[in-house]
């Protein structure tokens, strides 16, 4: 999640994670500073910003990563 999302508060969707884990959610939630909402559209208006940039790589790559653990074993 970006923190300087303009379209979804980081702070309520953190305080919504943090529910969801009191109730025994498996939920992981990256902040990236300085992104913004849909920091990983391939546009370049949004892949112009540093921030942006770094935020789609770094969750392209967990993505990858998580998918890859996940369904090794099918």
């Amino acid at each position: 999640h970006g923190t300087a999302d303009e379209e979804t508060s980081p702070r309520r969707c953190g305080a919504l994670v943090g529910r969801a884990r009191a109730e025994g959610g498996d939920i992981r939630l990256s902040f990236y500073a300085g992104a913004t909402h849909g920091f990983d559209d391939p546009s370049r208006k949004r892949r112009r910003l540093p921030a942006n940039a770094a935020a789609a790589e770094d969750a392209t790559d967990r993505a990858t990563r998580f998918f890859a653990k996940e369904l090794a074993d099918r």
